[in-house]
């Protein structure tokens, strides 16, 4: 058998294990499916639905980050978010897309609030 079928095997196992430790307790029913890793939507397909879910605004959140960029140069994706109000990993894919289309280029490094290094950006025509 091969590797992968001795780890299925093995989790196969796991499961019913669990299931046998959980069933007396009440906490789960004989006829009720454990979930599994693979009863989630993969990763690839929340970023594609997310990426959907904003197609119209991206644009717009685009320029506001751009503009933020070119008005405070050197400044983090952290601050970007903390100062536009935006989730993280809404800022960082439009930064991504400016970075991409040369219109920002970094420029130095500095410290997030945590302490840990991050690169700050500029406007590339700056």
């Amino acid at each position: 058998m091969s590797t992968y079928g001795n780890q299925l095997e093995e989790l196969h196992e796991l499961v019913a294990l669990t299931r046998r430790a959980l069933a007396p307790r009440g906490t789960l029913p004989e006829d009720q499916a454990m979930p599994t890793l693979f009863d989630q939507p993969s990763t690839a397909t929340t970023r594609h639905e997310a990426a959907e879910s904003i197609r119209e605004i991206a644009p717009t959140l685009r320029e506001k980050v751009y503009a933020f960029i070119a008005e405070h140069p050197g400044v983090t994706d952290e601050r970007i978010a903390e100062s536009l109000g935006m989730n993280p990993s809404t800022v960082r894919p439009r930064r991504l897309e400016l970075e991409r289309a040369g219109r920002i280029e970094a420029a130095g490094a500095s410290k997030t609030r945590s302490g840990r290094r991050a690169v700050g950006w500029r406007a590339a025509d700056a």
